[in-house]
């Protein structure tokens, strides 16, 4: 079984993806993303992009529009996520069912200059 470590923003950023649904990211050892969320996006998300200096995910949907996730990833998973290429979305209805699922690739950016 591979454990993942599940985070949670202390404060979420206005106008984010955590400000409209609850969201939970788990990243493992072998950098395996998951995303889990309990509403649906507006449009499916194509890509999500990370900023490794900042600790941002931007989700960029597929008619182009993108939201950050609402926090940080925190410092001790940043280099886990420096090598993670796929995220895998859930959107759960409670605790133990899934009713959607998606994988779409993760891009690393930089937007410190």
């Amino acid at each position: 079984m591979v454990a993942f470590n599940i985070f949670k923003p202390k404060k979420i950023q206005e106008n984010s993806l955590m400000s409209e649904m609850t969201v939970e990211i788990g990243v493992n050892e072998e950098s395996g993303v998951l995303v889990f969320h309990d509403k649906a996006f507006e449009s499916p998300v194509n890509r999500i992009d990370y900023d490794p200096d900042n600790g941002a995910m931007i989700f960029v949907s597929e008619d182009g529009t993108s939201r950050p996730l609402g926090m940080s990833v925190p410092k001790r998973t940043r280099k886990k996520m420096e090598t993670a290429d796929l995220a895998k979305l859930c959107q759960m209805k409670g605790v133990k069912e899934i009713v959607g699922y998606s994988e779409v690739a993760i891009t690393q950016i930089a937007t410190s200059v």
